[in-house]
């Protein structure tokens, strides 16, 4: 897990397909056919989050998110908090290797035990870290391109089988905004996620450039994200769209181009594997790096220990999907990643602001 200086390529690489490992779940909620326009506003949002979490980089730039902590609100509470996060990259990171498991177990796995998909799926994650940063996010530079090529395979499939219709989005203008302002704020977890690389801008070279390659990174994602809505919505219809889990699969499934090419679920598959393989990774690369930082201890060591935690959470996390979604739509928007993606990061950034303030 050794730490080389992360070209600033790579780096982007790693922020866009984080962010895309969220492609296949349905961010709409309740809202049916305006989910894209509430994804649109959640994007926005996003890069506000960003643009915090690189305000906060830049007053400590040769400090990783942990020693930040530690440097601004003192030895004892920086390291609890440090502890804190690094729970909680375990716990998000585990939730959403529950949600690869389910994926599998409903579309291909049938008889296949999830603590088994999480296991292997984890001893992946885990030799990508003993590989160290550098090597994995030269094998993202690759996937990233294998990614758009399905991505567009998918997208010529809709059109060609002539699935989408434009009636399902109609009208384009809410009725009622109130509901699509409500959905905003679970939408930030792709990119209130992105405070994960607050542990990474430390190791980039070009650090000049994080700001105008974070930023890229999410609107690039954040066009994925809303276009696949937008065509979910288009072939399935908002009622149905609004109540799968993981609706890219039923509209892949539904593809038929003549007789010979039919359920493309294969190509939504890898792209969730994709972006699913490499969201885990930051989640677990970092809290690594949090840990071996508190305590001073080797990363190496620590990564067989947080992957079984990762497997743990991910089966016995909660009872069954329904519970595990819950959680993530009504508990974690409001009372985690509040906390956690804006509220901490805020204070932390405005503490050094007025003690310079009141030494002048």
């Amino acid at each position: 897990m050794n730490s080389h200086t992360l070209p600033i390529k790579q780096l982007f690489y790693l922020m866009l397909l984080f962010q895309l490992g969220s492609i296949g779940v349905n961010f709409g909620g309740h809202i049916g056919k305006d989910a894209w326009i509430s994804l649109i506003l959640g994007t926005i949002e996003g890069m506000g989050l960003f643009i915090l979490y690189y305000l906060l980089y830049k007053q400590h730039p040769s400090l990783t998110y942990t020693q930040i902590l530690q440097h601004t609100l003192g030895k004892w509470i920086g390291t609890i908090l440090s502890l804190l996060y690094s729970s909680y990259f375990i716990y998000i990171g585990a939730r959403v290797v529950r949600d690869f498991t389910e994926i599998l177990n409903l579309h291909i796995l049938y008889q296949t035990p999830a603590w088994f998909i999480s296991i292997f799926f984890l001893i992946t994650v885990s030799y990508a870290g003993y590989k160290g940063l550098h090597t994995t996010s030269r094998v993202g530079m690759i996937l990233l391109k294998v990614f758009l090529v399905l991505w567009l395979l998918f997208l010529i499939g809709v059109f060609l089988s002539h699935l989408f219709h434009l009636s399902n989005l109609q009208p384009l203008t809410p009725q009622n905004w109130r509901p699509i302002f409500k959905n905003i704020l679970p939408l930030t977890i792709p990119y209130g996620g992105m405070i994960t690389f607050l542990m990474l801008f430390v190791y980039t070279s070009q650090k000049d450039k994080i700001f105008k390659n974070g930023i890229w990174s999410i609107f690039i994602s954040g066009f994925f994200l809303v276009a696949t809505t937008i065509l979910n919505i288009g072939i399935l219809g908002g009622p149905i769209a609004q109540e799968l889990s993981f609706p890219l699969l039923t509209s892949s499934s539904l593809i038929k181009i003549d007789a010979f090419i039919q359920r493309l679920e294969p190509i939504a598959i890898i792209l969730l594997i994709i972006g699913v393989f490499f969201k885990v990774y930051i989640f677990h690369y970092t809290a690594c790096l949090s840990i071996s930082q508190v305590f001073k201890w080797k990363e190496i060591h620590i990564i067989p220990t947080i992957s079984i935690l990762m497997a743990c959470i991910s089966v016995f996390g909660a009872e069954n999907n329904i519970t595990h979604f819950y959680i993530g739509f009504h508990i974690l928007p409001y009372y985690v990643h509040v906390p956690m993606q804006i509220i901490i990061p805020l204070i932390v950034l405005c503490i050094p602001l007025i003690y310079k303030r009141k030494s002048l």
